[in-house]
């Protein structure tokens, strides 16, 4: 059948009881088949100068666009007409395929598409990995592997604080198992070489950085020091004028309330800069984060504290804004980054070696500690193991000062 594939085609047509091929009219060979099961497969088919007839694979919908696929077809399309055999040279170039090749010709374009921290998490694989970047995927082995990990437990990779300990390395594997397995999906090995490699004993009893009540008070006091300090300059410029000054709001940057959001929900840099006005639920109480900003991809409902509740009231008649993203630039694109504001009030309030991911650690650490079972806490940090969650369990340092009440 030929028609123009879009993806509103392909999400309107219904799979039928035998495959249905969608020719496209724009680009020769280029299709779409789709399975009784309801699988959506690209293809380039072509005829190699001897006459035989071959077709590539080019991915599957929606992990692969259709623009992308189109584009894909295209390259091959023009290979065709100058009398290659995109096939042939597409096998003889998996025997050579290094691993920075497989990760910027492969696992790059997947990851852009369908991860929302795909760029932290190849940043992950191309600094953690650099001595086997030219090393072919089919000679990775466990021996190789060995040799790295020592390598990395004496690296100190640029921007670290310092070394990096065992946990660390270890969601390095993670992420690099993680690709490869993507590559045993597109045949390009027969096996995952780190399938079943034993990753480095962890200490799941060590201490969590959470932000302590003092450093809490110290910040936000720094904070209304700022606004106070501001009222004062108006205050004196003001008693030469005729129109005076209006008072600054309440928030004099959008760090604050940011802080407040993660105090109050546990969630994530990248779930408060996505969120929408939409999000925010008045009726009932609670945030959302939806599955497709999450980092599991899962939703789920965040009940809001009085003063979280404050903070996005404030901040909403602040900004006079009622719909899009709750934090946005002058041009209506969200934050991409907090790094210099954060650090910037903690240089100010005189606190040190605090992440803004400790946050979220301090809100979970006080969930387990003000007694709400781990299921609960499990549920509202969004954790896709309840292993994450235990680690603040293991972390509370108080959890067994009731178990010993009764031994003296």
């Amino acid at each position: 059948m030929g028609v123009l594939i879009t993806e509103d085609l392909l999400d309107e047509t219904e799979p039928g009881d035998t495959a249905i091929e969608l020719r496209d009219t724009k680009v020769s060979g280029f299709l779409c088949r789709i399975q009784p099961t309801g699988l959506r497969t690209f293809y380039f088919e072509y005829r190699t100068d001897s006459g035989a007839r071959r077709r590539m694979k080019l991915g599957r919908y929606p992990e692969a666009s259709v623009t992308r696929a189109r584009e894909k077809a295209k390259k091959y399309s023009a290979e065709t007409t100058l009398g290659g055999d995109p096939a042939q040279e597409k096998k003889q170039a998996r025997q050579v395929l290094t691993l920075a090749a497989f990760i910027d010709e492969w696992y790059a374009p997947f990851a852009e598409s369908n991860l929302s921290s795909h760029k932290s998490v190849l940043q992950r694989i191309r600094y953690g990995f650099q001595p086997l970047l030219k090393t072919k995927l089919s000679e990775l082995n466990e021996e190789l592997f060995d040799k790295h990990r020592e390598w990395r437990r004496n690296r100190k990779l640029p921007g670290a604080r310092g070394l990096p300990s065992d946990a660390t390395i270890n969601r390095d594997f993670a992420t690099l198992r993680a690709a490869l397995s993507k590559a045993v999906g597109w045949k390009l090995i027969p096996v995952n070489p780190l399938l079943g490699y034993k990753l480095a004993k962890e200490d799941a009893n060590q201490s969590i950085r959470t932000i302590t009540d003092d450093e809490e008070k110290q910040l936000f006091a720094m904070f209304k020091a700022r606004r106070d300090k501001m009222i004062k300059q108006i205050d004196a410029a003001n008693e030469e004028r005729e129109h005076p000054f209006p008072y600054p709001p309440r928030f004099l940057s959008h760090i604050e309330p940011i802080i407040l959001i993660a105090l109050g929900t546990g969630m994530r840099r990248r779930e408060i800069l996505q969120a929408t006005w939409a999000d925010v639920d008045w009726t009932n109480n609670v945030i959302v984060v939806r599955g497709k900003g999450a980092k599991n991809k899962q939703s789920r409902e965040l009940p809001l504290t009085p003063r979280t509740r404050q903070a996005l009231t404030d901040w909403q008649a602040q900004t006079g804004s009622k719909s899009g993203f709750i934090f946005t630039k002058y041009d209506g694109g969200r934050f991409v980054d907090i790094k210099s504001g954060w650090y910037d009030a903690l240089t100010e309030a005189k606190i040190t070696g605090l992440r803004f991911h400790d946050l979220r650690h301090s809100y979970a650490s006080r969930l387990v500690k003000n007694g709400v079972d781990i299921a609960t806490v499990k549920s509202l940090c969004g954790h896709s193991s309840i292993t994450t969650t235990m680690r603040y369990v293991h972390a509370d340092p108080t959890r067994f000062q009731s178990a010993i009440k009764g031994l003296e």
